[in-house]
């Protein structure tokens, strides 16, 4: 029985793969889920092989290893597995959307694509080293092109091996989607410091992972010295939502003419390819708020070229209301003017003098005419008082006590002389309450504040409704947590 444990310890589940693409060996990659242990937070992944894989037994392959996020987390079983298909190369392969070959610097490559199943955050980088040890021992692996990419999760991950000695020194080229790690100053000097390609996308109102991380990676990369060769490369999207991915990874999407496989391409470990004609770079300016009757903004973009020239500038409109007028579209400053209120996207593309293209885009927040509300009536304010827990009554009657564990959406709250008022809140988000007892010790905040700690890791929102025109309100939000480095409580 040891014998044959040993022969069949990695275990191919082919039965519904087989089914599914017997028909196209010759066109779609073969997705197979491998339950074997290739660490202790690794049980399972999915191997993708080239269609050309096995027709070819001396050819080496690039690897993509696709990281997953936290909703697709397990053990690595063939119960648990397929959550790893949800998103990203995996579920494109899944449904023969993925290309068998990409064409860079006129050179087809096709590439193994692994998607290992963790059990949690890979917080110390040594699942990753394990996956790609794993690959390059059991399949033919080109060394020279080891990428790495992931989303939500995966992406910090992705952070966090990137910016490790041997990860930075192993990689080829980087693909992180909305990260959910801050920008670490040791792992961001080692990455810079190795010229290690980044290219890595958010949405500016991602609810979960902060958009905040994304810009601060990008901002602190490209701020290091000597200046990384090529510049780390953000794409920030207007609008919230978490699922940056399904666009970022959609091979249809294209930026400067590539979509992120041919980008990852370029580049191979031991040195920067640099493309023939290095990318413009270009600065649509700072977003800007205004309010009517002010219905124009000067624009100042710029740009540069560092191996060339600018040859044109065009500036236009992605989004935003249809009432606008530029006094030049075509050069890098301008002016536009007739703004009606809303929200504006304009976008200034640049070419230079070899024909390569880049464009970066502006906010412009056009606000309606405000008509001032009038003075207060003295003696008018009245307070409400919310503690939000487990549902605890107090004899503090001037407090509403809002359970969150029975309804994130709160009832008409009292005012704190007892009259009835139309204000409500809902919460988005909540992991648990702790009770921290009547002893618990407050400094600035109400007794009945640091009672309770209602707490969850992500950032989540507090939507308040049924408020009067015409009224001022203020708002404090107190914040109380339980034990010494967890259980934090985070608004936006």
């Amino acid at each position: 029985m040891r014998h044959l444990k040993n022969a069949f310890g990695r275990i191919y589940l082919y039965a519904l793969t087989l089914l599914i693409f017997s028909s196209a060996q010759a066109q779609y990659y073969t997705q197979v889920p491998v339950v074997t242990p290739v660490h202790s937070m690794i049980g399972g992944f999915y191997e993708a092989l080239p269609p050309s894989y096995a027709a070819n037994p001396t050819q080496k392959f690039p690897l993509l290893i696709f990281l997953h996020g936290a909703g697709e987390v397990g053990n690595g079983s063939a119960a648990s597995l397929p959550l790893v298909t949800r998103n990203g190369p995996p579920k494109l392969i899944k449904n023969g959307t993925f290309p068998t070959s990409f064409t860079v610097n006129g050179q087809q490559h096709s590439v193994i694509v692994l998607s290992p199943q963790f059990s949690g955050q890979d917080y110390s980088g040594t699942g990753v080293e394990a996956m790609i040890n794993y690959a390059v021992s059991h399949y033919r692996i080109d060394e020279t092109r080891i990428y790495l990419t992931g989303l939500s999760m995966g992406g910090g991950n992705t952070w966090v091996y990137a910016g490790s000695v041997t990860g930075s020194s192993r990689l080829a080229a980087t693909i992180n989607m909305c990260g959910n790690s801050p920008a670490y100053i040791g792992l961001v000097n080692m990455i810079a410091s190795k010229n290690l390609p980044v290219w890595a996308f958010h949405n500016e109102g991602d609810p979960i992972c902060p958009v905040a991380y994304t810009h601060d990676w990008i901002n602190k990369l490209n701020a290091y010295l000597p200046k990384m060769n090529p510049q780390a490369k953000g794409s920030f999207f207007p609008g919230g939502g978490h699922d940056v991915w399904s666009k970022g990874y959609d091979p249809n999407y294209r930026e400067n003419n590539m979509n992120v496989y041919e980008w990852m391409l370029q580049y191979t470990r031991g040195g920067v390819v640099v493309p023939v004609n290095q990318l413009p770079i270009v600065n649509a300016g700072v977003d800007q708020i205004i309010t009517l009757p002010v219905n124009s903004v000067s624009l100042n973009g710029i740009a540069s070229d560092p191996d060339g020239s600018i040859a044109s500038y065009t500036w236009a409109k992605v989004s935003g209301p249809d009432l606008y007028s530029f006094s030049s579209a075509n050069t890098a400053a301008t002016g536009i003017s007739n703004l009606a209120a809303g929200i504006y996207i304009f976008r200034l593309t640049v070419t230079d003098n070899k024909g390569s293209m880049a464009f970066d885009e502006v906010k412009i927040t056009v606000n309606a005419v405000v008509t001032p509300p009038p003075p207060p009536v003295p003696g008018t304010t009245k307070y409400i008082n919310v503690n939000i827990n487990n549902g605890t009554s107090y004899s503090n009657t001037a407090w509403n006590t809002w359970n969150v564990l029975s309804s994130m959406s709160s009832a008409a709250f009292k005012y704190a002389d007892g009259t009835a008022s139309t204000v409500k809140a809902v919460l988005n988000a909540q992991t648990n309450i702790a009770d921290n007892s009547t002893s618990y010790p407050v400094t600035m905040c109400p007794a009945e504040v640091g009672r309770f700690a209602s707490y969850h890791t992500a950032n989540r929102t507090l939507t308040i409704t049924g408020l009067t025109a015409g009224k001022t309100y203020n708002l404090e939000l107190f914040a109380s947590r339980n034990g010494a480095t967890n259980n934090k409580t985070r608004f936006s």
